[in-house]
């Protein structure tokens, strides 16, 4: 079992208890546990990873395509 430690009390980790903020807007995102596995299996570090929400996803997906940043307007 996996748990965070929070003021000596463990919070056990499960598929539905772990979220994340979005790393571009900010707004809290479900985590998928076997799409992080399959992104560690891959070479991604946890530490440096992030699951942006639907919106910010889609946006940084045509960003990759076209391969430039997002500009501030097309930010949520």
């Amino acid at each position: 079992m996996f748990y965070v430690k929070y003021k000596g009390e463990e919070l056990q980790i499960r598929k539905d208890t772990v979220y994340n903020k979005c790393p571009r807007c900010g707004k809290e995102v479900k985590v998928d546990l076997d799409d992080l596995a399959a992104g560690m299996e891959r070479g991604a570090s946890l530490l440096k990873s992030g699951v942006y929400c639907d919106v910010c996803g889609e946006l940084a997906k045509a960003e990759l395509a076209e391969g430039r940043p997002m500009t501030e307007e097309e930010m949520p």
